[in-house]
């Protein structure tokens, strides 16, 4: 569904006592974005989200950078699943104008190069990555988060059914080790090639130690 009836969309944001945008199963454009820019509820907005993910959602790169502009209380950068692709270095110049402790990646077409940008430019503290399809992420993007400077700030990572591409407990305690203040970790996978691998006890132990604690969902 793509928005067209923006001038109703401009007066519900006007007179809503709303605090989210639920953009689910929806197509949204720059000029969707630039409706709700200015009302109450774009200088509310903490988050636009689709947290079902039931339905593709896309929200164009130039709509994504709308709404960094325009709602100066976004604090989460979320790429849905329909996104369409944008060279890695998108990261740098959305940076320039804001950057986010919090990221959700589940944009289809998100690669190892993606998210290591994203932990580039910004000092991310929550991050998840969900739902990327196979062949787009590889262990090789632990390392880049490692290196970059988001492992001085990770306290919370959630990687949701990136599986078929080789990731493994070992690959997440080397995050875990890499990143001092990472306290929470959650997987989830409905691979049973990577059950019970004793490094999970090695890192449970770390993140207790930390406070937090290491969760492993198997589907």
């Amino acid at each position: 569904y793509r928005p067209t009836h923006l001038d109703t969309i401009t007066e519900a944001a006007r007179t809503t006592s709303a605090v989210e945008l639920d953009l689910e199963g929806c197509h949204i454009t720059a000029d969707v974005i630039a409706a709700v820019v200015g009302t109450p509820l774009g200088n509310r907005l903490t988050c636009l989200s689709a947290r079902g993910m039931a339905l593709w959602t896309t929200i164009e790169p130039g709509a994504l950078v709308a709404a960094v502009r325009g709602f100066p209380r976004l604090a989460e950068l979320w790429i849905p699943k329909g996104t369409l692709s944008q060279d890695p270095a998108w990261y740098r110049d959305l940076a320039q104008i804001r950057s986010f402790s919090s990221l959700v990646l589940s944009g289809h077409y998100t690669t190892d190069a993606h998210v290591i940008a994203a932990c580039t430019y910004n000092l991310v503290e929550t991050l998840e990555i969900s739902w990327i399809p196979h062949g787009h992420l590889t262990p090789s993007f632990i390392d880049g988060v490692i290196s970059s400077p988001s492992a001085a700030t990770l306290r919370k990572v959630q990687i949701i059914y990136c599986d078929g591409d080789g990731i493994s407990a070992v690959d997440l305690l080397r995050l875990v080790q890499g990143c001092p203040r990472l306290k929470n970790v959650w997987w989830a996978h409905d691979s049973p090639a990577v059950r019970d691998d004793p490094a999970e006890d090695e890192m449970g132990e770390i993140l207790w130690s930390r406070g937090g604690r290491w969760s492993h969902d198997f589907f």
